[in-house]
């Protein structure tokens, strides 16, 4: 599989997080981000994995020379300390990845239902993440 970015730009209101990057990853080969704080490497991720979009540019994804879509189901992406907003409530965040993730809330409520009572989080719901 072979990824290429081209002249990728995402931005936030006033911040410009990622600015016109490009960049090809071949098959078999190991790239790696590196920077500072604020440079823009967990926006790219985010692009890549399909959490967002980018404002300008394309991400293409080949596979044996045929563009191929990919879906949020090919990857996993597990931010190192956001992702989650503290000062919501469980459902918020549940309902806010579905959203990122294209469900509509309303064929997922049961789903969510179901596995806040696996976890004994039901009665929790409503409290904000952090507690």
């Amino acid at each position: 599989m072979r990824l290429s970015v081209n002249n990728v730009t995402k931005r936030y209101r006033t911040v410009t997080a990622v600015d016109a990057i490009s960049l090809d990853i071949q098959p078999g080969k190991i790239q790696a981000l590196l920077g500072p704080n604020g440079a823009g490497k967990s926006s790219l991720v985010r692009m890549l994995v399909g959490l967002t979009h980018p404002d300008q540019g394309e991400i293409v994804v080949e596979n044996n020379g045929q563009t191929i879509d990919l879906t949020y189901h090919d990857f996993a992406y597990l931010p190192e300390d956001r992702g989650l907003y503290q000062d919501r409530s469980i459902l918020d965040n549940l309902n806010y990845i579905a959203s990122l993730r294209g469900l509509k809330l309303s064929d997922i409520r049961g789903d969510i239902d179901s596995w806040l009572a696996r976890f004994e989080l039901t009665d929790r719901k409503d409290e904000p993440l952090r507690q």
